[in-house]
């Protein structure tokens, strides 16, 4: 589930508003904000990731 949370927080520092609100972790907010800048690249690849862990996601 964190890695859904991580994706978006990350999302959320190249996209302003994309975050409008965080209930969450505030542990998990503080790690995502201290990382390095997102590179888009990596976040597509992480995205992809994490739709091939679904079961019966049907992708390769």
């Amino acid at each position: 589930m964190d890695g859904y949370l991580e994706l978006g927080l990350r999302l959320g520092r190249l996209v302003d508003g994309f975050v409008d609100c965080w209930f969450g972790d505030p542990g998990l907010a503080a790690r995502v904000a201290s990382e390095p800048a997102p590179v888009p690249g990596e976040l597509a690849a992480d995205a992809a990731r994490l739709l091939r862990a679904l079961p019966d996601s049907g992708l390769p």
